[in-house]
Formats: structure tokens, C-alpha cells, sequence
């Protein structure tokens, strides 16, 4: 084998081991790579983020039905689960590439109505109470964890240690 033939299938064994995270197959995406290690390419504001590592964790707010709306989508401020949601997705980083951090979690709370845009963003953590943290929301004078992210760190829980520990031991419901 020469080295063009090595580099050409060096290429296509790491096309083949990167899912790209799109708003379209997120869904997808979360069904097929759970603990497995891969490389995701996560949406960011404006860029995206490589991750090599499992994907652990995963939950979404999204339904299929509509909630009653006047319109074809929900007005600001009217909730509506299938037509803006939230997604939280909770990787285990491969320790060779880690920089020292153990976790990555990804949210994102896309949107069909038009002229609304997908929020999303990228946070690290050492432990996994650091992840617990990343999740909790804290408005007015409460504390919580949405479901989405609650789900996704119980799934979360049952295949990392760490995780299961700072789930136990939470503080937040």
C-alpha cells in the first residue's frame, strides 16, 4: 500500500467515525451513537464544535401533536413542544481528547416557526456534578432541572459512574 492509499483510507475511516449533528437528524443521531465512541460535529453560535468521545446522554422536549395555537405555529411566547423545543445531549470526551475536561453537554432548543433561529450551546465539565450544574436552571426564585435534561442525565447516570454519583446526591429535582 503506498502512502496516498493510507492517507485516502485514514480519510474515510474518520468520515466514517464523524457524525455531523444537523438540526434535521438530531433526533437520529441520538438513537444511533449512544455509547459508542465517535467524533460529533455540534452546532455552535455561528460555528461548530468537534467532539471525540460517547455520547451518553440524550433527551428532548419535542412532541409530534401541536398544542392549540391560533396560528400555523406558536406566537412568542405560546408554548408549543413541536414547534420549539429543547435538546440536551451529554458526552463522555475520549481521554485522549479531553484537554482536561471529562464531559462535554450540548443543548439546543430548535425551532420550526419562521424567523425564530436554533439556540444552542457547548459547555464543559470535570465531574459530574459540574454537568448537574450546567443543567440547573435557576429563575426568580427558583431552582430545578428541566425534564429534558433530567432525562438525559438519568440516561446519563447508567453508563458513567461519576455521573450516577452526582445524580444520586443532587441537590436539585
Amino acid at each position: 500500500m503506498n502512502d496516498q492509499s493510507v492517507v485516502d483510507a485514514t480519510r474515510r475511516a474518520e468520515s466514517a467515525a464523524t457524525t455531523v449533528l444537523t438540526f434535521s437528524n438530531s433526533r437520529d443521531v441520538a438513537t444511533q451513537a449512544v455509547d459508542r465512541v465517535r467524533t460529533f460535529e455540534l452546532p455552535v453560535p455561528d460555528d461548530t464544535v468537534s467532539i471525540t468521545g460517547k455520547l451518553i446522554g440524550y433527551a428532548s422536549s419535542h412532541r409530534d401533536r401541536h398544542n392549540p395555537h391560533t396560528g400555523d405555529f406558536a406566537a412568542r411566547g405560546e408554548k408549543c413542544s413541536a414547534c420549539r423545543w429543547f435538546e440536551c445531549r451529554i458526552f463522555r470526551v475520549d481521554p485522549r481528547h479531553s484537554r482536561g475536561n471529562n464531559y462535554a453537554v450540548h443543548t439546543q432548543g430548535p425551532s420550526l416557526v419562521p424567523g425564530e433561529f436554533v439556540k444552542c450551546r457547548i459547555a464543559f465539565a470535570q465531574t459530574g456534578y459540574e454537568v448537574i450544574e450546567l443543567l440547573t436552571v435557576r429563575q426568580s426564585n427558583s431552582v430545578f432541572l428541566p425534564a429534558a435534561s433530567s432525562r438525559a442525565i438519568a440516561q446519563a447516570a447508567g453508563l458513567d459512574r461519576d455521573i450516577e454519583t452526582a445524580y444520586i446526591n443532587r441537590a436539585v429535582a
